[in-house]
């Protein structure tokens, strides 16, 4: 992972645990899409651009909320 993608992986990283629903549906992933961009998606929610699904978006990583903190999922 080249500096730029590290620091969109740490922007996209704080976006998710801040966000509420993401608690509420228990974690997020992060995923490299297809175009090379990085994004978050909640748990459960397939990665989409536009509502088209990217079948070709690669996990980075899985987090889980235990009611206390986030932990990472192998």
């Amino acid at each position: 992972m080249n500096t730029l993608e590290r620091r969109t992986f740490a922007a996209a990283l704080r976006a998710a645990k801040r966000n509420a629903y993401c608690r509420t549906v228990g974690g997020f992933v992060i995923v490299r899409m297809s175009d090379g961009t990085i994004d978050w998606f909640p748990l459960g929610q397939t990665p989409n651009r536009s509502g088209e699904p990217d079948r070709e978006a690669i996990i980075l990583g899985k987090w889980r909320w235990n009611y206390r903190r986030w932990s990472r999922v192998a």
